[in-house]
């Protein structure tokens, strides 16, 4: 129909990904990192798997694919209600 596509993810699946760039499905990807590698496991509950999120990253960047890379940062995220 002619639409652009756009892929929002958190990078949790990158075969996903990886297929959907070979198949030229999107027009951008957009990810979501949530933390700085050390801190990730933490604001995740423990439920990311870190080689799977970088795995995604470097095939995001190495596509020729549109992208961005974002994060939403707040104060103090464990701990008390500003």
């Amino acid at each position: 129909m002619g639409f652009s596509v756009k892929l929002d993810t958190n990078g949790s699946r990158p075969d996903i990904i990886r297929n959907i760039i070979q198949k030229n499905l999107v027009d951008f990807i957009a990810m979501d990192i949530k933390d700085s590698p050390v801190k990730y496991q933490k604001t995740t509950g423990g439920k990311a798997d870190l080689e799977r999120i970088k795995l995604s990253v470097e095939m995001i960047m190495n596509s020729k694919v549109p992208y961005e890379f974002r994060t939403t940062w707040c104060r103090n995220p464990h701990g008390k209600r500003f």
